[in-house]
């Protein structure tokens, strides 16, 4: 009997009673299409694709927030809420092809942020990287980064 009640407490202590499955957090990109509807953009992934593989210029002007989110095996979106996004970059290649980082210190974009991919032109791409999100878990993670392309 003693037994049964240590291992009860060890398992109440560890959280492993209750623990949930966490899928690979993916960073995304929240936008509203041209009925008003919130979509997201999960970018390129490699060596895979995940979602649709480039996103239009006129909903890239539409843009709301970054947010992280996981996909199942099935490809559904999943765990949409559990993260919060904190910081992240979006990294892009200015005419001269050097790289220039812009920062945002929350989950949308900076009017910044906004003017760079206002300038951009058809199959331009840029990234999101260094996403920072705190899980339910109340841990701060660091995303990989997301390739976006412009159809």
């Amino acid at each position: 009997m003693r037994k049964y009640v240590v291992l009860l407490a060890f398992l109440l202590c560890t959280n492993v009673a209750y623990s949930q499955d966490l899928r690979t957090p993916l960073a995304f990109i929240e936008y509203q299409d041209s009925e008003g509807n919130a979509q997201r953009y999960y970018g390129v992934r490699l060596p895979s694709e995940t979602g649709s593989p480039m996103i239009s210029q006129q909903d890239l002007q539409n843009v709301t927030r970054v947010g992280v989110g996981a996909l199942d095996d099935d490809g559904l979106e999943s765990q949409l809420d559990w993260f919060s996004v904190i910081g992240f970059e979006m990294a892009v290649a200015d005419i001269n092809g050097n790289i220039v980082i812009l920062p945002s210190d929350s989950n949308t974009f900076t009017d910044e942020q906004k003017a760079f991919i206002n300038e951009l032109q058809q199959d331009r791409q840029f990234y999101i990287v260094n996403t920072k999100a705190i899980g339910p878990d109340e841990k701060e993670r660091k995303i990989a980064p997301m390739r976006v392309v412009v159809e």
